[in-house]
């Protein structure tokens, strides 16, 4: 019978494309990574890894396998799901990933109503961006990651990933108090052309969709400011060096030091929880995704 240990470095290095990044992912070595997909190639008595430039990629085989995994881990999953569920009491750990605006936004409501509901259940929150917390789900690391669609590209785990719409997102222009557009109800970005920009290049898909964006318009933005927290993007936009586009809930911190319009057209962002498939059946993880979708109403509408 296949190692179930194996097959998931062979699901992993179906997403992560080589050996050291499933390395760091499982936190063992590289070469104990090949060591064991060399000898799941030798149960299987079929080749499931190939060459291919650099690096590896799975031959039909091997992608075959892990169609089959998924399904393997899906009804593992249940399987656990319907354990907790025998407890009768809501209980254990649910680990979060979720990304700034959300976690700002909607974790303490999430930590506060879960933990007056069931006082067993405990939350424990990551600060991931996105892709960071969907790696780190394939990767069994975290229980459910909150994502979105302008950062995470289309899925294609769709067999080992399940994705549950939260709400729907608007970014907005974040511009100085008194800026020359302040009057203005709303601003296009082709507005902002001659600005100095603040973006976030800590996440890198972001940045290339705020840039994207802006080249649409006409312009290549001048960015003065590569920020990797928010609050540097915000200081720098407050104090009159640059402006930026964010989320408007990011930008409530400095009231009376900003100004925050809609944009024309505007922009969005679909928001979901991310959970591996068959897990929506635990008690707690299916819980959880109940509280985000109640917190979710109330503060996105």
């Amino acid at each position: 019978m296949l190692d179930v240990g194996k097959l998931r470095l062979l699901r992993e290095l179906s997403q992560r494309q080589t050996m050291s990044a499933v390395a760091d992912a499982v936190c063992i070595t590289a070469s104990a990574v090949s060591q064991q997909l060399s000898n799941l190639e030798h149960e299987a008595g079929v080749a499931l890894i190939e060459r291919y430039g650099r690096g590896v990629r799975l031959t039909p085989a091997g992608k075959n396998l892990v169609a089959y995994a998924d399904r393997v881990f899906a009804v593992l999953e249940e399987a656990d799901a319907e354990l907790s569920r025998m407890h009768g009491v809501l209980s254990g750990t649910v680990k979060i990933a979720a990304f700034s605006s959300t976690a700002v936004s909607l974790m303490p409501r999430i930590v506060t109503d879960l933990r007056d509901k069931h006082p067993a259940l405990n939350i424990h929150l990551h600060d991931f961006e996105p892709a960071e917390g969907l790696a780190a789900l394939r990767s069994w690391h975290i229980d459910l990651a909150l994502i979105d669609d302008m950062f995470v590209s289309a899925p294609t785990d769709v067999g080992s990933i399940e994705r549950h719409y939260l709400f729907t997102d608007e970014l907005y222009a974040v511009l100085p108090s008194g800026h020359r557009l302040s009057t203005s109800r709303t601003v296009q970005l082709c507005d902002l052309a001659s600005e100095n920009w603040a973006l976030n290049a800590h996440t890198s898909a972001y940045y290339q969709a705020i840039v994207t964006a802006c080249r649409a318009a006409g312009f290549e933005p001048s960015v003065n400011s590569s920020c990797r927290n928010v609050e540097v993007t915000l200081a720098m936009v407050a104090s009159g060096c640059s402006v930026s586009v964010l989320p408007r809930l990011l930008t409530q911190r400095r009231r009376g030091e900003l100004c925050v319009k809609r944009l024309s057209p505007t922009m969005t962002r679909k928001v979901d929880a991310a959970i591996r498939a068959g897990s929506s059946s635990d008690p707690a993880i299916s819980t959880v995704l109940e509280s985000l979708r109640h917190a979710s109403r109330e503060v996105y509408g």
